[in-house]
């Protein structure tokens, strides 16, 4: 009885192992298979990437480039990030740019009114037999250029470096190449000394204007005086000015200064002490005045709007306001107010197109809302610079008195007639004209 049969067809399990162990191995390979493997050689690795993290790349990159892009074009982010390089820290490169103003060459022009009939107008007065006339004749002589370097001194970091406080310390030189005259040419001028005093003479005490009054007639002062431009300029001394700093002293009062030149003058009104913010804690207020001969804000025209400082020094701008076109504001210490500026056009410039700007036209119009608050009884183009300029008596005006009323010159003939254009220099930092 057979209780088993081996079946002879069936290897047994010994031997098929050793089949297995003799059997050459080879990888499984499938056409189907959604990936391959790095293969590492001897002589180095050859990369064959696998065919999903290709296709994944790719779509990350396109995702990548579509946020970024639409970062820089929908977003001001890449422009905060830029503006961050304004931010005014000690040693910082915004820090340099701003103490060391980078432009060669800052320039500006005067033209002189040579009153050539003075002897006529005043026939009268003194006693000459001449005919006398009743308007003042005047020629308009220049341009005498000035080559200016501005420059800022005792800088000081204050509220946790959050503003900047400094003092401006500009000098004016002669740029003989491109005037149209020298310092030697002799002008007929208005005496300011005399107009200043005779001026300011209403605020002082009875007894001193009653001497005053006294002097002026005794010594027999004119509103006029001859005089070279080197001297007009830069500064002349006068008797009158010596009478007054003398008697002055006696009676505690104050005189505005001691010895006058036109530069001088506009010297002691811009070199002053002027804060700005350095953009710590708000990038985009870099270089915006928050400061001005020690207050925070002025108190010389009747609204808080026209008191507070608007724009900056002339350093750094409103970027985003430049981009859009936009009118921009930057604060004039010598007129203590603030200035628009609108946008023209744009020029090259050492490669690049940059925007140029000029004073909005109606700056010193009656009907502007925003001219108001700078004047009481305001004349349309006449900007009155008392209380700003401690009591002087000076008023500015567009150049050759353009859009003045004519009823204020019946007193003038052989006025010069034209447009001016105001043009910004490099910095933008004051006017041409």
């Amino acid at each position: 009885m057979k209780m088993f049969e081996l079946d002879t067809q069936m290897p047994p399990i010994v031997h098929n192992e050793m089949m297995r162990r003799k059997a050459t191995y080879r990888p499984l390979k499938s056409d189907n298979s959604v990936a391959k493997i790095y293969y590492f050689i001897s002589n180095g690795v050859k990369q064959e990437p696998l065919k999903l993290w290709r296709l994944v790349f790719i779509v990350l990159l396109i995702v990548l480039c579509t946020a970024l892009t639409s970062t820089l074009w929908f977003t001001n982010a890449f422009w905060l990030t830029v503006r961050k390089f304004n931010v005014i820290s000690n040693h910082s490169i915004s820090f340099n740019y701003f103490e060391h103003l980078p432009v060669d060459r800052m320039s500006f022009c005067i033209y002189v009114y040579n009153y050539t009939n003075v002897d006529q107008y005043y026939a009268r007065d003194l006693g000459s037999e001449e005919e006398e006339e009743d308007q003042l004749a005047v020629d308009y002589l220049g341009p005498y250029c000035f080559r200016e370097s501005p420059e800022k001194r005792s800088l000081k970091f204050q509220d946790d470096n959050r503003r900047l406080a400094y003092k401006e310390a500009t000098v004016f030189s002669f740029d003989a190449e491109a005037s149209n005259g020298t310092l030697s040419d002799e002008v007929v001028v208005p005496n300011f000394p005399y107009l200043v005093v005779t001026s300011m003479g209403v605020d002082y005490n009875a007894l001193f204007r009653l001497a005053l009054a006294t002097h002026i007639h005794t010594k027999r002062y004119q509103p006029f005086i001859r005089l070279n431009t080197s001297d007009f300029f830069f500064g002349y001394d006068d008797p009158l000015m010596d009478w007054v700093v003398g008697k002055a002293s006696l009676l505690n009062i104050k005189v505005p200064f001691e010895r006058f030149g036109l530069l001088d003058a506009l010297l002691s009104f811009i070199n002053v002490e002027v804060q700005v913010d350095t953009g710590v804690g708000d990038v985009t207020r870099a270089g915006k005045v928050t400061g001005f001969k020690g207050s925070s804000k002025m108190n010389f025209w009747k609204t808080s709007a026209c008191n507070n400082y608007q724009g900056g020094e002339g350093t750094f701008w409103d970027v985003d306001k430049v981009q859009r076109g936009e009118n921009i504001m930057f604060f004039a210490s010598l007129l203590c107010r603030n200035i628009e500026l609108n946008k023209i056009g744009e020029v090259d410039y050492e490669g690049s197109k940059v925007p140029r700007y000029e004073i909005i036209p109606d700056m010193f119009h009656k009907e502007r809302a925003a001219f108001d608050c700078y004047c009481h009884n305001c004349t349309t183009n006449l900007l009155d610079m008392r209380q700003c300029l401690d009591g002087f008596p000076f008023k500015a005006t567009f150049p050759k008195f353009y859009g003045l009323d004519p009823s204020h010159l019946t007193h003038l003939k052989n006025l010069p007639v034209r447009r001016p254009l105001f043009l910004c220099d490099r910095s933008f930092r004051r006017p041409i004209l």
